[in-house]
């Protein structure tokens, strides 16, 4: 007998991920599509609703059929976002109240397939959230404290070229800068910044942030991009650090996820930071054990009875290793 379907929600500021899935953890159908965040995204709604249609689809699954939801959505942070996230998520018909969280929180039950430990995402936006061995769920923000995604390190490695904190070992980095904006040196370079401010703000953000791979390909070469990458780092370390005193046991396991948070430059400086906190050995930096969308849908199948053991883990990460980019 047919006995329903889950559905996890992956929906940040660059991608949105949905996997509709068996009550034996099988992966059944996917769907991808642009961010879903309307903080992001002018047609976050539409990219979340396609992506579930999508994955509906390919599943040969009706919304009846779906006794459980978890959405993650980027820009899903108090009870009066329900309003917005709501829209995204009332399929006509559907089997089931969605339930909807932060994306993070779906980041870090596939980083950890349910168990406890810290998630630093830093991709378009920036998030810390750990989930304590006491259940407690806690988040950076709660101590006013933010990291910052690729954005924010191209602000800052831009503002130091523009008051010429770059020297000549940065040449070969500044002439790739230029290339990527369409100018040929800093004054121009200055000129398309101030145009920028002109340009829709979620477009500008995107275009800062498409800079970030350039700045971490360049960290062990050019000294001004290695010293934005140190900074940046060093403010997730400080998250992390904040999250960790939730944490009785001598070690807490860490995941980086995000595209800047997985690159090797950014990802090397926060495990070496972490690894020189006294005590040795506190901090275990691991890779994740499921991409986010997973952990959407382990959380879904919770929701809808499911022990989520080891063989559901396994069929979970089978079913989602194309997702993780």
């Amino acid at each position: 007998m047919d006995r329903g379907y889950v559905i996890g929600i992956d929906s940040g500021g660059s991608h949105t991920r949905v996997a509709c899935v068996d009550l034996e953890g099988t992966v059944r159908g996917t769907g991808r599509g642009p961010g879903g965040s309307p903080n992001h995204n002018v047609d976050a709604r539409r990219h979340v609703r396609d992506a579930i249609h999508q994955a509906m689809e390919a599943a040969n699954v009706k919304p009846p059929q779906v006794v459980a939801m978890v959405s993650g959505m980027a820009g899903f942070d108090q009870e009066d976002d329900l309003k917005w996230a709501a829209g995204f998520l009332d399929l006509d018909g559907l089997g089931c109240r969605a339930h909807v969280v932060n994306d993070a929180m779906v980041a870090q039950a596939g980083a950890f397939a349910g168990e406890p430990g810290i998630v630093a995402i830093a991709g378009t936006g920036s998030m810390i959230l750990a989930v304590a061995e006491d259940g407690e769920v806690i988040r950076n923000d709660r101590y006013r404290h933010y990291a910052g995604g690729a954005r924010h390190l191209v602000f800052d490695l831009m503002a130091r070229i523009l008051i010429d904190e770059d020297t000549a070992a940065d040449a070969v980095l500044v002439e790739e800068i230029c290339r990527y904006w369409g100018v040929s040196d800093k004054p121009g370079l200055r000129a398309k910044a101030r145009e920028l401010e002109a340009a829709d703000y979620n477009e500008a953000k995107r275009f800062y942030g498409r800079m970030a791979p350039l700045v971490t390909a360049a960290a062990d070469s050019a000294p001004v991009a290695g010293a934005a990458c140190d900074r940046l780092a060093h403010f997730t370390c400080v998250g992390i650090r904040l999250l960790a005193a939730h944490f009785p046991s001598p070690t807490v396991r860490v995941a980086l996820l995000g595209g800047l948070a997985r690159s090797p430059a950014f990802a090397g400086r926060v495990s070496v930071e972490l690894a020189g906190v006294a005590p040795a050995g506190r901090f275990h930096v691991t890779d994740p054990a499921l991409p986010p969308v997973a952990g959407a849908a382990l959380l879904a199948l919770q929701r809808a009875g499911v022990v989520v053991d080891g063989p559901v883990i396994e069929r979970l990460a089978a079913g989602t290793s194309h997702l993780t980019t």
